[in-house]
């Protein structure tokens, strides 16, 4: 298996030209995850050339090579480039292919960790919970549940709502089987 992948696949170009193997291709759209597991970073993953049309990496930037990473930082912000790898043969470190599919991470410098997030995220939660509980919270609940009843009994506003397509449920259709267990009930009453 090893000495057919070396032999199949050109090797890494050192002058950080593009893609390895022409039998491998990256994705059609740049992706940006923005809190991948909801933790404070950002990632844009797509092709060299889509990263680079974003103009966030500089110009002078050494793309690294292989699994190397190339890290720099500009004010608060760290970024972080490394190449996307296939996963399928990801574990096999002598014949690992390598993709024109990159990804460039970016974080606050001394910014709060993924446990500082969660632990933030978890405090406001709290916070509306006990509000919702609290009386001005169920009072606001109840002023804004009354407000929902005027406004279904308010004639003008229903009207205008049944104007606009994407406000409106349209009928459900019957499947197939439902409307035939109904036709042949229909016939029963008929004889």
């Amino acid at each position: 298996m090893r000495k057919l992948c070396s032999q199949s696949l050109q090797p890494v170009a050192k002058n950080n030209a593009a893609p390895v193997s022409p039998l491998i291709q990256a994705g059609d759209e740049l992706t940006i995850i923005v809190r991948p597991h909801d933790v404070s970073i950002c990632k844009y993953v797509g092709t060299r050339a889509q990263l680079e049309a974003e103009e966030i990496i500089p110009r002078d930037t050494d793309w690294p090579e292989r699994n190397q990473k190339t890290r720099w930082r500009n004010g608060e912000i760290l970024f972080c480039l490394s190449r996307m790898r296939r996963k399928a043969i990801a574990s096999d470190n002598e014949c690992r292919i390598y993709i024109d599919q990159w990804c460039l991470r970016m974080e606050r410098h001394n910014g709060p960790s993924g446990f500082d997030d969660a632990i933030a995220r978890k405090k406001n939660e709290l916070q509306a919970m006990i509000y919702a509980g609290s009386a001005k919270g169920m009072a606001e609940r109840n002023k804004r549940f009354k407000q929902y009843i005027a406004a279904q009994d308010d004639t003008a506003f229903t009207a205008f709502k049944a104007s606009i397509p994407c406000l409106t449920s349209s009928p459900r259709r019957k499947s197939a089987r439902t409307a035939g267990t109904q036709a042949k009930q229909s016939e029963r009453q008929h004889d």
